[in-house]
């Protein structure tokens, strides 16, 4: 019966495709009811058909997702066959080497690896094959123009082929590699530890911490600072370890006020160190953002702190220069009229005391009218000498020979209770300086310590001279020193020392510790001057009751054979043979008195009111003039126009140029023969024969 239905539904399916008809021998209930059947199952067919057409779309669009997805994924993929060729690779591959999929399909994948990591991918490729597992490695890869980059493999074994296949051996299989461009990754890192270490090196402290304010890292110029290590300042706030009390309740209100609403705060304060010491520094604290172009979210604060030390000292410098500037700049104004008078009373001194004959009261009184004239020059010229207006003759000397001379004249004027011990060096030290300078300088010293000694047992003056060099550690401890070597002076005493309080103001002129009449507190002033004049620095160690030290560092030359120069030393009146001389000057006092002293010293004088009448007078007398003595400064005609004049028609003429003025202020005057006045009246008659012989 079964078989029976088989045969009419296939009948029926003949039928209803219009192939052939149904039997005659079938009743019409049974044709109505196959043909319902057949009907009925052919929708199904065609539902079941609908659905396939439905699926393979499906698998279609999948496989171009697919496709789409393996083109342009971030990372490069490769199928690396058995024999190392690249047997696919997607577009993202084709891009990062610069390089058309139809060139880079069946080459081999070493030829787009540099050649000195080639040996890096053939151990990953052995050890993925044997160990089935997926490894991953940084290399050097090239780009198709040549241009290497770095990038990470990470590599499986491809899952093609039959179990078979796969067990036949593991070097006949492929591999599926993934590429992944490591440039912007390494350019970052070294970015990153190139900040790091700029932030560990930085001469700066740094220190970071939470939005608390509790600190989370500190660099080592943090220590260096503070004195506190990283891991004591970890976990604590820099009110904690560094609050010295100097700055008030409103200066932090502030700071905080700034900081939380994410703003830069900066100022100047004072902290305090481990040890306890405190320190001037410029203080920066700024927010650091979640989301720093939006400054949305403030996660830490960032602080560096300046250390002000070294600035302050270089503003005491400045605030001490600009005042001695200010004295220089007084004392520069009034030298002139000041020397002149000072020179009329040296000059009528030099005359009073020849008439005075054996008349030892009226000479001791002239004699200190005298001494008393030099003194009043002295301290102008030390004035200026600290303003560093006086005038400087620079040259070459060796400083070991030198010092030794001077203190031979120093011992004649030291008491003889007061040992004076010295330790020169052996080698010369040759400095490029001002000798006269020098001498004063190291005369004051010994003069300030024979002061400091009165009153003391077994009073000693201690005088060393040595070479050093100033490396870092002794340029720690002097910061305005520049590295090399220096001849160090030191001059020390046992005597009542320096009060703190007072240190830092011994150089300042006019200070002194010494009693009404004993210090004028030029001394050390000038010393001041005259050492920084020479390219010098000058330090102090004193301890009240313990005695004071002196050091002055003057810069040492390359060694060569120079000659001796001598301290300064004054011998005899040199006498004139009756020459005649032309003296000029404005002031009468100095014309009248200078002219005397002339004529006391041998010579015939002609006088003139300024530089015309010079001129004048010269012309009148030049057969008979031998030497011209010229104010500088005068009416109607300078000094050293007069000698323009004269030289145009004697050229040869000897010309000496007296002036009481800061020869730095006025023409330039280093070819020709200055005095100062007052005069020196020995070395005045000297320099005189000097010209003349």
């Amino acid at each position: 019966m079964a078989e029976e239905k088989i045969e009419l539904r296939k009948l029926a399916e003949a039928s209803l495709a219009g192939k052939s008809q149904l039997p005659d021998s079938l009743s019409g209930l049974e044709s109505r009811e196959l043909i319902r059947e057949l009907q009925t199952y052919q929708a199904e067919l065609e539902i079941q058909n609908e659905e396939l057409r439905r699926v393979e779309i499906n698998l279609r669009e999948a496989r171009d997702r697919f496709s789409d997805l393996y083109d342009f994924a971030p990372v490069g993929y490769a199928s690396i066959s058995e024999n190392g060729r690249i047997s696919e690779a997607n577009l993202t591959l084709c891009r990062l080497l610069g390089v058309d999929r139809s060139k880079l399909l069946k080459q081999d994948f070493t030829a787009w690896i540099a050649q000195e990591d080639q040996d890096i991918y053939y151990r990953h490729r052995k050890v993925i094959l044997a160990s089935r597992k997926s490894l991953s490695a940084e290399l050097r890869m090239k780009k198709a123009d040549g241009s290497p980059f770095w990038a990470k493999i990470e590599s499986t074994v491809a899952q093609a082929g039959s179990t078979v296949e796969q067990t036949a051996g593991a070097a006949c299989e492929s591999l599926r590699i993934a590429v992944s461009d490591l440039s912007d990754c390494r350019h970052a890192n070294e970015l990153i530890q190139q900040l790091s270490q700029a932030v560990e090196q930085s001469g700066e402290s740094i220190f970071i911490t939470d939005p608390h304010g509790v600190i989370s890292y500190t660099n080592p110029a943090f220590t260096r600072l503070t004195g506190y290590t990283v891991e004591e300042a970890t976990g604590k706030t820099p009110g904690d370890l560094l609050k010295s009390g100097q700055q008030n309740a409103a200066f932090y209100k502030d700071m905080w006020g700034s900081i939380s609403a994410g703003k830069i705060w900066h100022a100047k304060l004072v902290d305090k160190r481990k040890d306890g010491s405190l320190f001037p520094a410029m203080l920066t604290i700024s927010p650091i953002f979640l989301d720093a172009g939006k400054k949305v979210g403030i996660t830490h604060f960032v602080g560096i702190y300046s250390d002000l030390s070294r600035i302050s000292e270089l503003e005491h410098q400045f605030h001490q220069a600009q005042k001695m500037e200010a004295i220089g700049t007084l004392v520069a104004g009034i030298a002139h009229d000041f020397n002149n008078s000072l020179a009329a009373i040296t000059a009528n001194t030099f005359l009073g005391r020849q008439h005075a004959n054996d008349a030892t009261d009226v000479v001791r009184r002239f004699n200190t009218i005298e001494r008393v004239s030099f003194h009043a020059a002295g301290t102008i010229k030390q004035l200026l000498t600290f303003a560093r207006k006086d005038t400087m003759s620079m040259q070459h000397f060796p400083l070991a020979p030198f010092i030794k001379e001077t203190l031979k004249l120093l011992r004649t004027t030291t008491p003889e209770n007061i040992a004076i011990r010295t330790e020169i060096c052996s080698h010369p030290l040759i400095i490029d300086g001002d000798a006269n300078q020098i001498h004063q300088a190291l005369t004051n010293l010994v003069n300030n310590a024979r002061d400091a000694l009165e009153g003391v047992y077994d009073p000693c003056i201690h005088i060393r001279l040595a070479a050093i060099e100033a490396d870092d550690a002794f340029r720690k401890m002097h910061p305005l020193m520049i590295a090399g070597t220096y001849a160090q002076l030191s001059v020390a005493d046992n005597g009542c020392g320096i009060p703190q309080a007072m240190i830092d103001h011994v150089y300042e002129p006019f200070f002194t510790t010494k009693g009404q009449g004993k210090g004028t507190g030029m001394g050390l002033a000038m010393t001041y001057g005259a050492v920084k004049s020479n390219q010098g620095y000058i330090s102090v160690d004193s301890m009240q009751g313990k005695g004071t030290t002196f050091h002055i560092y003057l810069p040492v030359l390359p060694s060569q054979d120079m000659p001796v120069v001598s301290a300064p030393d004054e011998n005899n009146i040199a006498m004139g043979h009756g020459e005649t001389i032309l003296l000029a000057d404005d002031d009468d006092r100095i014309l009248d008195t200078a002219g005397d002293i002339l004529t006391s010293l041998g010579y015939k004088v002609l006088k003139a009111g300024n530089g015309v009448q010079a001129v004048a007078r010269f012309n009148e007398h030049a057969k008979d003039i031998a030497l011209c003595m010229f104010d500088i400064v005068m009416p109607e005609m300078q000094g050293d126009k007069a000698a323009e004049h004269i030289r145009k028609t004697h050229p040869a003429i000897k010309i000496i140029f007296c002036t009481g003025y800061d020869l730095n202020n006025q023409t330039d005057m280093r070819d020709e023969t200055v005095i100062n006045k007052p005069f020196n009246i020995v070395k005045m008659s000297q320099l005189i024969r000097e010209k003349l012989d």
